[in-house]
């Protein structure tokens, strides 16, 4: 809720109030204090002006006897304070009559006004601006992301695997035909599917489960799971789900079998929808408390309304001096005034950055009577690059990982070690064919980053200061000459040290073969205008595993 917005409710709702208090008065006119009409302000009226007025003379006396003794005045500081506030309030309330308008219709529709105001802005989402220098300077550098496993987004990655492994156990149990398709290490959003075939007397048919398990930066729920299920056809979607235990497990595994009564989800959800009381409500867990929030702003504009008080009641003292000195104050207060950061939190992002690549060059080749020596080719040539990058300065990083993808028949699992330096990966596979061994690989350039989103803004719990929330989401990288080069030096000392290792084991085992060790290359300006998938959602053929 804006500023404007509170001081507009603020106002609606004192003029409200003070229409109700002069509604009846029949001597209201002025508003001076000074009884206009004495003989028609009779003793069950308003009377607010004949306050004054002697007692006889608000009876129905004769005017003459008191037509040259004073009204009493009350001096008092408070009333003093009182006179000036009134008559600000009164003249912005009497200001629609100037244009022909009803003063309590016209504040009643800016109440309700700023009511759907402020539920506007406070519902209204939307992307944040990324048109500023600093945003522009935040998406080059990101200079507050730091990577770790304690991310949503890492919390998100592990659950997505360990419900994929607690699936799989509990429809191995069941003598389950089923397959299960996880992508939980190279995107934001991990996700899985469970495909399942079910037969019976009557035949077979199919079910399946799709989960997704989106991240909640600084939520008090760090992941929330939305899926869809199918029991016999019907498809029963539950989302903003957290909890998933052993209960829930099988719950899911007896209705892919097939075997399970009319499927109601036990679990915890959270809140969607205001009436939904008995659901967990989701919070932020830095910001402090809405009541604290509330009181530090009330306490804002009751000094800005006892400011303004003070200020009237000084310029009608002395107007030329209260100008002067309100001058010398906002000149000052503009000079010395040093306004409290607004600190940034960002939240952490996965080590590893999302994937959608684009391929440069290759290699690969067959060796004879070296199927058996896998393991062996494959420990050697991650030793010695392990060795080799060492004590290089470059971020270069070499794992190992395991990824599947769907076969014509079933799924297949395989391993490759994987090298990457920035946006440049190359994917090292040597895989046995029987008695003779694979060796390969191929470089690729990643399209793909981690890049801060602007979430909430508030005060932290504790200390009051002023924080922006900042979370973490994926964008699209243009790739540059720079990317290509690290590319082009992964790739060539990759190409070096395997081809190395390749004649030193021919050599070892003494095997004669002649082994082409020409890369097949692509083109750069090709990589360079490549553009990302549509909508980053083309179904990738490989799917990382661990």
């Amino acid at each position: 809720m804006t500023r404007l917005t509170k001081a507009l409710l603020l106002v609606g709702g004192v003029l409200l109030g003070l229409s109700q208090g002069y509604a009846d008065d029949s001597c209201g006119y002025a508003r001076d204090g000074a009884c206009d009409e004495p003989l028609l302000c009779a003793t069950d009226t308003d009377g607010t002006d004949c306050a004054g007025v002697p007692a006889e003379v608000r009876a129905g006396a004769p005017t003459e006897a008191i037509e040259d003794a004073p009204l009493p005045l009350d001096e008092s500081l408070p009333t003093q304070l009182w006179y000036p506030i009134e008559w600000a309030a009164w003249s912005l309330y009497l200001l629609p009559t100037h244009f022909g308008l009803d003063p309590e219709t016209t504040f009643v529709w800016l109440a309700i006004g700023g009511v759907i105001l402020a539920l506007y802005l406070r519902r209204k989402k939307g992307p944040a601006s990324t048109e500023t220098i600093r945003d522009l300077v935040w998406r080059a550098m990101s200079p507050d992301v730091r990577t770790g496993d304690v991310s949503e987004i890492a919390e998100a990655r592990r659950q997505c695997k360990h419900i994929a492994g607690a699936l799989e156990k509990a429809l191995g149990e069941r003598n389950t035909k089923f397959r299960i398709y996880v992508d939980a290490d190279a995107v934001s959003v991990p996700w899985l599917r469970v495909d399942c075939v079910i037969r019976d007397e009557r035949g077979s048919f199919l079910t399946n489960l799709v989960m997704d398990f989106k991240p909640q930066p600084f939520g008090m729920i760090p992941v929330l799971v939305d899926f869809e299920i199918d029991q016999l056809g019907r498809r029963r979607r539950i989302t903003s789900a957290y909890e998933f235990g052993s209960e829930q497990i099988a719950l899911m595994a007896a209705c892919l079998g097939g075997a399970s009564p009319p499927f109601r989800w036990t679990g915890a959800r959270a809140r969607e929808m205001p009436w939904q009381l008995t659901r967990e409500q989701q919070r932020i867990a830095l910001f402090e408390a809405p009541l604290m929030t509330s009181a530090r702003a009330a306490l804002k504009m009751i000094g800005l309304f006892a400011g303004l008080a003070l200020a009237l009641l000084a310029f009608g003292a002395a107007p030329a001096i209260t100008i002067l000195v309100g001058l010398g104050a906002y000149l000052a207060y503009r000079h010395f005034h040093v306004p409290p950061p607004n600190y940034r939190i960002v939240a952490a992002c996965p080590p590893h950055p999302p994937r959608d690549l684009r391929g440069l060059d290759s290699w690969q080749t067959v060796v004879r009577d070296l199927g058996e020596q896998r393991d062996v080719v494959l420990d050697r040539f991650e030793a010695m690059l392990a060795d080799r990058f060492s004590d290089a300065s470059e971020p270069i990083s070499i794992r190992r990982e395991n990824i599947w993808y769907s076969g014509a028949e079933d799924k297949v699992e395989r391993q490759q070690l994987a090298l990457t330096l920035r946006r440049a990966i190359v994917f090292v596979r040597i895989d046995r064919y029987g008695r003779d061994l694979f060796v390969g690989w191929d470089a690729h350039v990643n399209l793909l980053s981690w890049k801060d989103r602007a979430l909430q803004k508030g005060y932290q719990d504790g200390d009051g200061l002023k924080v922006e929330l900042v979370g973490i989401e994926t964008q699209y990288h243009q790739i540059n000459e720079y990317d290509i080069t690290d590319a082009n030096f992964l790739l060539e000392a990759t190409h070096t040290h395997l081809s190395s290792l390749v004649k030193d084991v021919l050599r070892e085992r003494e095997i004669d073969q002649e082994v082409d060790f020409s890369i097949v290359r692509e083109s750069r300006q090709k990589l360079i205008e490549a553009s990302p998938s549509a909508a980053n959602g083309s179904r990738r053929r490989f799917f990382r595993k661990s």
